[in-house]
């Protein structure tokens, strides 16, 4: 009966999808679905992340869970991820990386354990794709 759960969907069709399931399950007053476009790659370097704007994003956010964008478009395409939620990630707060056993998901949180350092904590979970617990420990 409490919290909040704000989701991010690159795909229109599959955001309607959850929020008819949402619904269903007597959610609503709980859930709420954004469609937000991957914006656009500005260098050959940049990763494209989701373009949230209009999005309302708590201040505070205890738990991340990434399951997207599809790594097709590129290995480490869930790098901004963590980035991204840093600043509003509660100290203490999670991040879930799941297809964590794949090499770009690796990658990936190699890259936030050098960015992050010792302000990080990443525990691998044998689940069946894999998936990494990422937890803020100080800010």
């Amino acid at each position: 009966g409490a919290g909040r759960v704000i989701a991010i969907e690159e795909d229109a069709g599959w955001k309607e999808r959850v929020e008819v399931l949402v619904r269903l399950n007597g959610l609503s007053d709980y859930a709420e679905i954004h469609h937000c476009p991957l914006r656009p790659a500005t260098s050959a370097t940049d990763i494209p992340w989701y373009s949230t704007d209009g999005v309302s994003i708590p201040e505070t956010i205890d738990l991340v869970l990434v399951d997207g964008p599809a790594a097709g478009r590129h290995p480490t395409i869930r790098q901004p991820a963590l980035p991204f939620a840093w600043d509003r990630l509660a100290v203490g707060g999670e991040l879930l990386l799941d297809d964590g056993a794949r090499e770009g998901e690796r990658s990936i949180v190699k890259a936030w354990q050098e960015r992050f350092g010792d302000r990080i904590s990443a525990e691998f979970k044998a689940t069946p794709r894999g998936a990494w617990v990422i937890r803020k420990m100080t800010a």
